[in-house]
């Protein structure tokens, strides 16, 4: 067996001062045309896809916002209708009328000074 046939002594391969080794430019393009075909058509569908989404998402807040609107005008009708049924309330609740109706109803009088019996 021969031993040491294709080894060189290693040179290093020293470039003069001052000089720079300059890296080539790949001229041309650099994406093939189906490539690009293909990243087109992907980022249309990305663009119909997204504006989709937004038509959708633009319908769904005015749908509740709708909703909000018809809520307040429901609240600001019960809130009318529980003033009237709180003024109502405190008529009926009132001294003189629990009065007069025990006397109609059920002949009720407040009794005089001379008909109460302290004991």
């Amino acid at each position: 067996m021969l031993t040491n046939m294709n080894v060189r002594t290693f040179r290093p391969q020293v470039s003069p001062l001052g000089t720079r080794q300059r890296v080539s430019r790949r001229r041309g393009q650099a994406w093939s045309p189906e490539l690009l075909q293909r990243v087109g058509i992907y980022a249309l569908a990305t663009v119909v896809v997204v504006m989709a989404a937004g038509q959708l998402l633009q319908w769904r807040i005015a749908s509740a916002a709708d909703q909000v609107r018809a809520l307040e005008q429901v609240r600001a009708g019960l809130g009318s209708t529980h003033v009237n049924l709180l003024a109502t309330r405190a008529k009926l609740a009132s001294r003189q009328r629990v009065e007069a109706v025990a006397a109609v109803k059920f002949g009720l009088y407040a009794p005089k000074k001379n008909q109460v019996h302290r004991l």
